[in-house]
């Protein structure tokens, strides 16, 4: 199966080998935010194969399409390409793991996860909430049943309406 579609840049490769659960990328626009994303779940997928089960999040369905044409991009380089469903909005891999693309445009839109659970969690511009609630209630979906080590990787500029929750909860100076 060839993966080797396109490589991490260092800095991205630090996110990737980074060993903690919960992980901040941030930067400008343009510096491969949310390419290390792609290049996270890929890394999941590969390393737990049916076991895995991720969520990508962005603010709204329009911003959505554009990570969702990223992800097509980069799976169009694999010999065994994830089959894409466009009405559960989810990639399924051969080897079982399932992707599935979300949004949350308001705060009670994090209610269409509940009940449901994760082992590999994205966040795509995370200052563009305007409250940590809705990641709160989303995190607390990450789990695994299977042993599975789980990941929250939120990118995020150094701007936006949610920047003053995101710094106080990394504690950026």
């Amino acid at each position: 199966m060839n993966r080797a579609v396109s490589r991490p840049h260092p800095r991205q490769e630090m996110v990737l080998l980074c060993p903690f659960q919960e992980i901040l990328y941030g930067g400008s626009a343009g510096c491969g935010k949310s390419k290390c994303i792609v290049f996270g779940w890929v890394q999941h997928e590969i390393k737990y194969g049916r076991h895995a089960k991720g969520l990508i999040l962005r603010k709204t369905n329009s911003e959505l399409a554009d990570l969702i044409r990223e992800f097509q991009d980069l799976f169009s380089g694999f010999t065994k390409q994830p089959k894409w469903n466009v009405t559960s909005h989810t990639f399924t891999h051969q080897s079982g793991a399932i992707l599935e693309m979300g949004y949350l445009d308001k705060d009670d839109d994090k209610y269409r996860y509940h009940g449901l659970y994760y082992t590999f969690l994205a966040w795509d511009e995370l200052t563009l909430w305007p409250s940590p609630d809705p990641y709160n209630f989303v995190k607390n979906r990450v789990r695994s049943t299977k042993g599975v080590p789980v990941t929250i990787l939120s990118t995020s500029n150094p701007i936006g309406v949610g920047a003053q929750w995101v710094i106080k909860h990394w504690k950026i100076n």
